[in-house]
């Protein structure tokens, strides 16, 4: 049913900061891995939101509409600005979780932060640069 609640990797109990940046590095892998083969079907010369309706992005082995985990907008008539929802936050909670029950001292809970931050500007880079390469795709003219 629509209104059953979503298993979520917060509500996994982790034993470690490897499994927690394991898990955050997966599901950021999975998040461009499908963000690229959705985007490999869009094709057009304006943009709008509705042509990421088929668009699905993983969230916690689930596809799922983009514009349910992400806020679309559209700046520009040749723009759109995909922001998704925050999966460092998720994997922080966690290994705060771990501190707080200490599973690990404070050293790897920094340590463990800068690794999560550390995933998440190479994802970001790499959904940039897949981004960017779709919008020069798309504004060829052949």
């Amino acid at each position: 049913m629509k209104n059953e609640p979503q298993a979520t990797a917060s509500a996994h109990t982790f034993q470690s900061v490897k499994e927690i940046e394991s898990n955050a590095k997966a599901r950021m892998e999975k998040v461009l891995s499908d963000l690229q083969h959705d985007m490999a079907a869009v094709r057009t010369g304006r943009a709008t939101i509705s042509l990421l309706d088929s668009v699905r992005a993983d969230y916690y082995g689930t596809p799922t509409p983009l514009n349910q985990v992400a806020t679309l907008h559209v700046p520009e008539p040749t723009l759109i600005t995909v922001a998704p929802w925050d999966i460092r936050r998720d994997a922080n909670e966690n290994v705060k979780k771990l501190l707080k029950d200490k599973t690990i001292s404070e050293d790897e809970d920094r340590r463990a932060h800068d690794e999560i931050q550390k995933l998440t500007d190479g994802s970001i880079q790499r959904l940039d640069s897949a981004a960017k390469a779709k919008e020069k795709e798309i504004l060829e003219f052949k």
